[in-house]
Order: C-alpha cells, then sequence, then structure tokens
C-alpha cells in the first residue's frame, strides 16, 4: 500500500521516525508532519497564511519526509493533494507520545489528523502510546509500531470509510494481553485548572479523571494491559432526534 504517515509531535518525534522505519519495510511511504509539535490542537487548519513545506532526512528512514509549519489537518491535506506522487492507500497518524482514550480524541491533533485522511474517503488509523523515559519510549514506539503492521492486516479497510483510533499500553511487550475492540470511554475530570500565582491570573490546565463510566470502555482495557482499537467516526448528527425535531419544525 502506498501509506501517508503524520503526527502531532513533529517531524522530529522518535515515534514518527519509527512507525515511518517498520511500516517502510512492507509498505510505501511518505512522511507529511508539523515543523514543531501541535498537541492538543484538534482539528484548526491554517487560513490567510501561506504553509512552508521542507524535505527533511529521518535517520534510518529511506522513505520521503517532508516538515510543514501548520496543523495535523494542514499536513495530511497537502500531504495528499501535493506531496504524494501516487493514490494514497491510508493513512497512519502516530505513534503519540500519550494515551488518545475516551473524549480526549476530540481535542487530539493525532486523531484530527486521522479524521482529515477519513473526509479525504481514505482509510486513515490513529495511534497512541503512554509517555516514558527516552529509553522505554524507543522500545513503546518499536512495539507499538509492529503491532500495527500486523493490525493493518486484519483491519477493514476497504469499502465504507473506516477510521480507527488505537492505543497500546506503555509496559513491556511480554506484559501485553492482547487485542480488544471497544467503545470510547465518557471521563470527566477534576481540578482541571491549577492556580499558578498568588494573583490567580496564571493558571495550569491538569486534571484527573473523575468518572470513567462502564468498565468495557478504553481507559479500562489499556489499564489492564491490552492494545485498544476503537472505530470512530467524525458524523455528529444525533440521528436518534432527526424525527423528533422534524416533527416541530418542518410542518410549520
Amino acid at each position: 500500500m502506498n501509506i501517508l504517515i503524520t503526527n502531532d509531535d513533529g517531524i522530529d518525534s522518535l515515534g514518527i521516525r519509527l512507525l515511518a522505519k517498520i511500516i517502510e519495510e512492507e509498505h510505501k511511504v511518505i512522511v507529511a508532519a508539523p515543523h514543531a509539535e501541535r498537541s492538543a490542537c484538534g482539528h484548526s487548519i491554517t487560513l490567510n497564511k501561506p504553509l512552508t513545506v521542507k524535505e527533511e532526512k529521518l535517520m534510518g528512514v529511506f522513505s520521503k519526509a517532508y516538515s510543514i509549519d501548520g496543523t495535523p489537518a494542514d499536513c495530511v491535506r497537502i500531504g495528499i493533494e501535493k506531496l504524494a506522487k501516487v493514490k494514497v492507500d491510508l493513512i497512519i497518524s502516530g505513534i503519540n507520545r500519550g494515551y488518545n482514550l475516551g473524549v480526549d480524541v476530540l481535542y487530539s491533533g493525532t486523531v484530527s489528523a486521522a479524521v482529515e485522511g477519513a473526509l479525504y474517503r481514505i482509510p486513515s488509523i490513529a495511534i497512541s502510546t503512554q509517555p516514558g523515559s527516552k529509553a522505554e519510549m524507543e522500545k513503546y514506539y518499536q512495539y507499538a509500531a509492529k503491532a500495527l503492521k500486523e493490525i493493518i492486516k486484519l483491519l477493514p479497510l476497504k469499502g465504507k470509510i473506516n477510521l480507527y483510533n488505537i492505543n497500546v499500553p506503555g509496559i513491556q511487550e511480554e506484559y501485553i494481553k492482547g487485542t480488544v475492540v471497544c467503545p470510547l470511554a465518557n471521563q470527566l475530570y477534576s481540578n482541571v485548572f491549577t492556580e499558578l500565582d498568588e494573583a490567580k491570573e496564571l493558571y495550569n490546565l491538569t486534571g484527573s479523571v473523575i468518572d470513567l463510566g462502564p468498565t468495557d470502555r478504553d481507559i479500562h482495557y489499556i489499564e489492564e494491559g491490552y492494545i485498544t482499537i476503537t472505530p470512530i467516526k467524525y458524523d455528529l448528527t444525533d440521528y436518534a432526534s432527526l424525527d423528533k425535531l422534524r416533527a416541530i419544525f418542518n410542518d410549520k
């Protein structure tokens, strides 16, 4: 397959380099990623400003790579429309440094890049793992990339639009229990903002989970040591309410 790889941690991140290195063993790869970290930027795109594209060389990677001074969604758009000289069969966003679980996918630049690929009717995957020390992260990324290479062989990637959010536990490979397909959690947070000065003018965004909801969701399975796969969609329409609202408004 022809695969476009992107991320929100930036072109110099270890996660994207190891992902490209392992995926290019079996596929044709092109890398298009932000020139600097753009974590938690959501699905923003750059307007009223030209984007600068620069060819890069990723250590140990043979595939062409480009940095773009824009958002992850920008990288996917310009990667598909200008940089890839062939039809893109799959988009992979990651490997993100930090899980993208539950409702956090709404803020994630990693997941938004995959959503942008789906908007182009291209199967797309977002993949993330837990941060750790530099030595730990190299192991986590390598295992996540190897696991994804095998998962790709099993995922339905043809027919209707396919969009998947994958998280790989940040633990030693031998302790991973397997792979589970599950819904996103609907977690809430407490103590989201912490004051940084006495005048209460500076606040730091933090928070801790206070509500995990049902125990068959991605957050729980990650904590138990499973790789999680969640099919997601970008259609936000509440179809269950459509007929009720039509009955109220459409006959007026």
